[in-house]
């Protein structure tokens, strides 16, 4: 806004707006809309989605590897009772499925072979 300052419209002057002043629109506005599950549908295999977005995949770029952690760190504290994130090999072997490519694939194996070797 060129020259001027922006002053918020009062609430009152839109409450008006929000009633409901037809009988017609009262008996729509206290409709329950109910839509069939879809068959066959997995359940999410970490009892509900996870929130946030997912790292951009690793693929040893040293550039990338800060802000890999960063945002891997971030998707983790948003999910912390997750399944995948409350369990801390689930969350290691998790971190490690979003480490790619040629250069780092045999890295990445050897980690989780080490990790399943100190477990058993």
């Amino acid at each position: 806004m060129a020259g001027g300052t922006f002053k918020p419209p009062s609430l009152e002057t839109q409450l008006s707006d929000l009633y409901i002043t037809e009988p017609g629109m009262l008996a729509e506005a206290n409709t329950t809309i109910t839509t069939a599950s879809p068959q066959n549908t997995p359940a999410p295999s970490n009892g509900s989605s996870l929130l946030g977005s997912p790292p951009t995949p690793f693929d040893r770029d040293q550039d990338k590897a800060k802000e890999f952690m960063c945002s891997y760190k971030c998707w983790w504290r948003l999910n912390n009772e997750k399944p995948a994130f409350a369990i801390p090999y689930k969350r290691v072997a998790l971190c490690i499925s979003y480490i790619h490519g040629k250069k780092v694939e045999d890295w990445a194996d050897e980690q989780q072979e080490a990790m399943d070797w100190k477990l058993s």
